[in-house]
C-alpha cells in the first residue's frame, strides 16, 4: 500500500473482479458473495478515485475464489513491503467500484477495512459501504454513526454490528467503527504502548479530522470502555457529537465483582503481564490446530468470523500487551465514580444499555442513573451479554436496539 516495491511487481496485482482477457464479457464476480466480508481497498484516498477501476480487493477475503485468493495473497505480499497509509475520506461504493455486474442486485452493505493516519498514529477503521446500482443508492444524512469498541479494539469484531445496523438504517447513516490504536494485527507498533487516555485523543483527532472533511456530525455508539470514550470524546468536542449510545458503559470501577477485583490486581502484575504477552506469542507460532486446541474454550463463545480475528489478533505479543496496557489504565482512570454532573448536564444527548450478570456495567450502575437523571434513556436488555459483537445473532439483536435509539 505505499512506495517502495518495483513497478513489475506493483502491475503483478491484478484486478480480482476483471476477466484476463480483453473480452467484454461479463466480470464472474458475484458481488453478493462479497457482502459483509472483510477486504481491503486500495485507491480510496479521494472521491475522484471511486472510478471502479482503482478500486480493486487487495487483501483477505472469506471463502474466496482460487483465483481471487491466489490475486489476494499476492497483493497481501505486496502489500507487506510497499507500506503507505492514506487520511481516510469516507465513501459510499456502487457495485460499479468492484467491477461487478449491477443487473438486478438491490442495495446491500460491504464491510471494508482502511488503514488511517490520525495524527501521525496509523490504525483500522471499519466502514460500510453499499454495492448496488447508483441510481439506488440510498440519500444519506449528514450524521454518521461511529462505533468505538471495547477492549480489545479490534473493528472487524464489530462487522455483523455494523452490517445489521447500517442495514436497519437503509443505508441513510454512514456506519463505522474505529480501531484503538496499537490493537489491530496488521498494525504492529514495535515496543510502543498506549494508555487510556492516549486512545481518548485518538478518538477526538479522529472525530475532528472525519467531521471536517465530510462536513457532518456523529453519533458515537461505545461498547464498554468505548462508551467512556465516547462521553471523554462528546465532552471535548460537543458540536460535532450530537449523541452517544452506551452498550454495556464501563464507566466506574466496579468494587462489588470479584472478578473485576481480580483483573486490576493482575493486569498491575508485571510478571503475569509478561507470561500472558510470551504465551500469546508462542501461540502464534503454534500450527492452526494446536492453537485451536489452546483458544479452544475462548473459540467455542464466539462465531467462526470472530473465532479468526481471535486467533490472528489475541496471538501477537504487541497486541496482548497493548490490550493489558490500555486495561490497566483504564481500572486507575476509572477508580472514582463517574461524572455525575457532565452526564446531568448531556442527559438529552445520552442513551444507555445494560444487560444483567455484567461486572463491567453492573445494572447498580443503570438505577443510579435512573434515580439521579430521569431524563437519561436506560433500557435493560436480558437477552444480551457483555460479548455480544462475537455472534452474529446477538449483534444482530444488539443492532436492533441501538437502531431504536440514533
Amino acid at each position: 500500500m505505499g512506495c517502495g516495491a518495483s513497478k513489475p511487481a506493483a502491475e503483478s496485482v491484478q484486478d480480482p473482479a476483471k476477466p484476463e482477457s480483453s473480452s467484454s464479457a461479463a466480470p464472474q464476480i458475484d458481488p453478493k458473495s462479497l457482502i459483509g466480508k472483510k477486504v481491503k481497498i486500495k485507491g480510496l484516498e479521494r472521491r475522484e478515485d471511486l472510478n471502479g477501476k482503482e478500486a480493486t480487493v487487495n487483501h483477505y477475503i472469506e471463502e474466496p475464489s482460487s483465483k481471487l485468493r491466489n490475486m489476494a495473497t499476492e497483493a497481501a505480499q505486496l502489500s507487506q513491503k510497499r507500506r503507505r497509509t492514506r487520511r481516510y475520506v469516507p465513501q459510499r461504493l456502487s457495485a460499479a467500484s468492484v467491477e461487478a455486474p449491477t443487473d438486478d442486485f438491490n442495495a446491500h452493505s460491504i464491510a471494508l477495512t482502511f488503514v488511517v493516519e490520525v495524527e501521525d498514529r496509523e490504525t483500522e477503521i471499519l466502514v460500510l459501504a453499499s454495492v448496488d446500482n447508483a441510481e439506488q443508492q440510498p440519500e444519506t444524512s449528514n450524521r454518521n454513526v461511529v462505533v468505538f469498541p471495547g477492549n480489545p479494539g479490534i473493528p472487524s469484531y464489530y462487522k455483523d454490528f455494523c452490517v445489521n445496523l447500517w442495514e436497519l438504517n437503509e443505508g441513510a447513516n454512514d456506519v463505522l467503527a474505529l480501531g484503538w490504536v496499537g490493537h489491530s494485527e496488521s498494525l504492529l507498533y514495535s515496543e510502543e504502548v498506549f494508555t487510556l487516555q492516549d486512545q481518548i485523543e485518538h478518538s477526538i483527532s479522529f472525530v475532528q479530522q472525519h467531521c471536517a472533511a465530510q462536513d457532518c456530525t456523529v453519533t458515537l455508539c461505545g461498547h464498554s470502555i468505548g462508551a467512556y470514550i465516547a462521553l471523554e470524546t462528546m465532552r471535548k468536542c460537543p458540536h460535532l457529537v450530537d449523541k452517544v449510545v452506551g452498550i454495556h458503559p464501563f464507566l466506574s470501577n466496579n468494587l462489588d465483582s470479584p472478578i473485576q477485583r481480580l483483573f486490576n490486581v493482575l493486569v498491575h502484575n508485571r510478571l503475569v503481564v509478561s507470561a500472558v504477552t510470551f504465551l500469546a506469542g508462542a501461540l502464534s507460532a503454534l500450527p492452526a490446530f494446536l492453537r485451536n486446541f489452546f483458544l479452544s474454550p475462548i473459540l467455542r463463545l464466539m462465531d467462526s468470523n470472530s473465532g479468526g480475528i481471535t486467533q490472528s489478533s489475541m496471538c501477537t505479543y504487541r497486541n496482548i500487551n497493548n490490550m493489558l496496557y490500555m486495561g490497566k489504565h483504564e481500572f486507575d482512570d476509572l477508580a472514582g465514580p463517574p461524572d455525575w454532573e457532565f452526564l446531568g448536564q448531556n442527559a438529552e444527548k445520552i442513551e444507555m444499555v445494560f444487560t444483567v450478570d455484567d461486572y463491567w456495567a453492573p445494572v447498580s450502575l443503570k438505577e443510579e442513573i435512573d434515580k439521579r437523571f430521569p431524563s437519561l434513556k436506560t433500557i435493560l436488555d436480558p437477552r444480551s451479554n457483555h460479548m455480544f459483537c462475537v455472534t452474529e445473532d446477538k449483534a444482530a439483536e444488539m443492532a436492533e436496539i441501538v437502531h431504536k435509539m440514533l
